[in-house]
């Protein structure tokens, strides 16, 4: 279609949509990261265990507590995998 014939419109249709387009994408492309960001702060969050000392949140394969240097039990699955038993050592 040639520009004199109306695809001006379509060119200034275009030029105002794109935009708007793009900024959608930016916000779903925002919205996933911070649901990613999210899940993997859940998946840590159940890797972890209180120090016995003060409270602060420890890995549950930590020797000791980072923050006041206690020493604690070594918790290791037994049974492998993910849905193994804590037991200490």
């Amino acid at each position: 279609m040639r520009l004199e014939n109306g695809g001006a419109l379509g060119v200034a249709v275009a030029a105002l949509a794109a935009p708007v387009v793009a900024l959608g994408a930016v916000v779903v492309a925002a919205t996933v990261a911070v649901a990613v960001n999210r899940a993997a702060h859940a998946a840590e969050a159940l890797r972890r265990r209180p120090c016995p000392a003060c409270g602060a949140a420890i890995r549950v394969e930590a020797s000791g507590c980072p923050r006041c240097g206690a020493n604690v039990p070594v918790e290791r699955r037994i049974g492998g995998g993910a849905g193994g038993v804590l037991r200490g050592r």
